[in-house]
């Protein structure tokens, strides 16, 4: 086994920088992760949102009038999709 001494005071800025680093790591994957779950909604924010029943709700993913995605049991829209069924319709003659 090989021992290396360095000083106390590089040792204590190397730690300094490996812990900021550490952090920012941290905060990335935190915002990261922030992101990628508010793109998504359950039933019950979908419901909530528009104000319908779950009914309704099964019946417009029935219908393919909003899209989903399933994970086991559950059902996740897109909220962008969510979006696009607020708009709006303007009729065209």
């Amino acid at each position: 086994m090989q021992i290396i001494g360095i000083e106390e005071s590089v040792y204590e800025k190397m730690l300094n920088q490996v812990e900021y680093l550490i952090l920012s790591v941290e905060q990335l994957s935190q915002k990261s992760q922030d992101n990628r779950l508010s793109e998504w909604l359950d039933c019950q924010q979908v419901c909530a949102i528009l104000k319908i029943t779950t009914k309704t709700l099964q019946t417009l993913r029935q219908t393919g009038k909003i899209g989903f995605s399933q994970v086991n049991r559950k059902v996740y829209y897109k909220s962008a999709d969510i979006k696009k069924l607020l708009k709006p319709q303007v009729n065209k003659k």
